[in-house]
């Protein structure tokens, strides 16, 4: 499921602080990691890395009587962009009764509420599981890969927010399930 990541170039004005005079490299550094995993409008998504720095002038500028040395820079980011209607996998941290909540790419929080997971489970509260009620499939217990289909997003505070679902017929306990269809997926969510 790479196709939840994307690159982007972007202009990055930085202000550095006076201590990064003495090493403008690691200034420049430490400003960028800042940018990481804190979800970024002009980027459409979270940016996990960065690569091809490049400085776009000579010398810094200093405006007005703003403390640091304004420079622009131009960044390659790669990006986490999950859509709504995409599939996703994640690895499941937490079950309830309510819900079950997953890490996708082991960074991202993603839950699938108890009325998203479908019929053919039920809470089993003694093996703290979601169990399948026709043992067709394995139980979803922490620890397990789910692929689920993404029917809605959110950020606050710069944490982006996945709400997922597994009614579709190409979502369910991984490995992934054949090739999944967005289409298939999209059709599952409320209008």
């Amino acid at each position: 499921m790479m196709g939840d990541f994307t690159a982007h170039s972007l202009r990055v004005a930085l202000r550095l602080a006076p201590e990064d005079m003495g090493d403008v490299a690691a200034g420049i550094k430490r400003q960028l990691d800042q940018r990481l995993y804190a979800f970024c409008d002009e980027l459409g998504g979270v940016p996990v890395s960065y690569s091809r720095v490049k400085v776009e002038q000579r010398c810094g500028v200093i405006v007005d009587d703003l403390p640091g040395v304004h420079v622009a820079t131009t960044v390659a980011w790669r990006v986490f962009t999950p859509a709504v209607g995409a599939l996703l996998v994640g690895e499941v941290n937490k079950v309830s009764p309510d819900h079950v909540g997953l890490l996708v790419h082991r960074h991202f929080n993603a839950s699938i509420g108890r009325d998203e997971i479908g019929d053919g489970y039920e809470f089993d509260a003694s093996e703290d599981c979601w169990a399948d009620k026709n043992f067709d499939a394995p139980h979803i217990s922490a620890g397990t890969r789910v692929t689920f289909c993404v029917s809605s997003l959110s950020v606050a505070n710069g944490v982006l927010a996945i709400v997922g679902s597994m009614l579709s017929a190409d979502t369910g306990c991984a490995p992934l399930l054949s090739s999944p269809s967005k289409r298939d997926c999209l059709a599952t969510l409320p209008l």
